[in-house]
């Protein structure tokens, strides 16, 4: 027969600094006699209050605007400089000109992130944030460097000064980093992207965070969600102090629980939640919001998200999936090696895909307005 069971407090105040987060409450279960007959288990996720931005309702709503119907996408037409033709989807560069060695221009670079963005039609990036160990947000897509010893080293076990030696990399064929009239090339800060780049850039900050299951198994340092995500709005923050309100700015990560900070903590900018289901090795196993679809729509719909910025072969092996994702209020892009092939883009910008994260993007550009 059914019994009346009494449960404790399921939250309370706790120290969590240096602690797992999310982390794990566990409370007893009582009868009416005082004996435990089970237990409560709920997890906790710390996010720290961070003095938000001075609210730009415009600036969300613009960029929601833009990305309302496949054809009328034009970005953020209520922000000076992002200027996109009526006609266009949104076409952003992968690390700039490209990732995965697809350009002779190094990926994650200024230089590269500048050469992407010279057409009127190609006006945004993506790129790459991490932590060194003083909290410096730098732009670099892998969670470890190899060091001037041929070491392998974790970025967050990194000093500014050890990441700068590590750091210049040789673009290839001869081709030269303007900024410092040199063949080689130093992997930038956030805040000297946001020196450097033209203010006409938009860029789509993907925000790193590794998997658990990577952590345990790398017993690599990285900083708590809190630490990562204050940083990188602190940066922006600072690029603001300098009276620059025009660059369009984009939020975006594979870790859901980052992305559900960025929206808490700020609501001047969108945030994407980045998605593959299981296609991927970078995926949090124990997540369904990562490893189902469904919850990834549930997860960016219940929390206020822009949309979601999914694997292309998923929209590829079904696109149902970009009418489900719109019928939601979500805006949909996509990113991935299929997006280098101009078939490709335009079969998922047939079912419903507002726009596209690829390598060669300027190639890509010309292939799609050739057609």
């Amino acid at each position: 027969g059914e019994r009346r069971v009494w449960g404790s407090t399921a939250l309370e105040l706790f120290d969590w600094e240096g602690k797992s987060n999310p982390r794990v409450i566990r409370k007893p279960l009582l009868d009416d006699s005082g004996n435990v007959v089970g237990e409560f288990c709920t997890h906790a996720f710390v996010v720290t209050s961070h003095l938000p931005e001075p609210s730009d309702e415009s600036i969300q709503r613009s960029f929601d605007d833009s990305m309302a119907d496949i054809s009328s996408i034009a970005g953020p037409t209520g922000q000076v400089g992002i200027k996109i033709p009526h006609e266009a989807p949104l076409l952003i560069g992968h690390r700039g000109c490209g990732g995965h060695d697809s350009t002779i221009v190094p990926e994650n670079t200024i230089f590269s992130f500048q050469e992407a963005t010279t057409s009127p039609t190609v006006r945004h990036v993506e790129l790459d944030v991490q932590l060194l160990s003083d909290g410096t947000p730098i732009i670099f897509h892998d969670f470890f460097i190899t060091d001037s010893n041929n070491n392998k080293r974790a970025l967050f076990d990194l000093s500014r000064e050890e990441f700068e030696a590590c750091s210049p990399i040789t673009g290839r064929k001869g081709i030269m980093d303007p900024l410092v009239g040199e063949t080689r090339f130093t992997l930038p800060t956030m805040d000297s992207v946001w020196e450097n780049l033209h203010q006409e850039a938009g860029v789509f900050v993907e925000i790193k965070y590794p998997t658990p299951q990577m952590l345990e198994e790398t017993g690599m340092s990285f900083p708590e969600r809190n630490r990562l995500v204050d940083s990188v709005l602190d940066s922006v923050r600072r690029y603001h102090s300098r009276g620059n309100e025009a660059r369009d700015i984009i939020y975006i990560s594979f870790d859901a629980g980052v992305c559900a900070m960025l929206r808490l903590k700020q609501s001047r900018y969108p945030v994407y939640f980045l998605n593959s289901e299981t296609r991927e090795d970078m995926v949090d196993y124990c997540d369904t919001r990562s490893t189902h679809l469904s919850g990834a729509i549930d997860f960016a719909s219940s929390h206020g998200l822009t949309g979601i910025i999914l694997l292309a072969d998923i929209i590829l092996d079904n696109p149902m999936v970009a009418r489900d994702i719109r019928s939601r209020g979500l805006n949909l892009l996509t990113y991935g090696a299929k997006n280098s092939d101009t078939s490709c883009v335009q079969r998922q910008l047939a079912s419903g895909v507002q726009g596209v994260i690829a390598d060669n993007v300027n190639d890509l550009r010309h292939s799609l307005w050739a057609r």
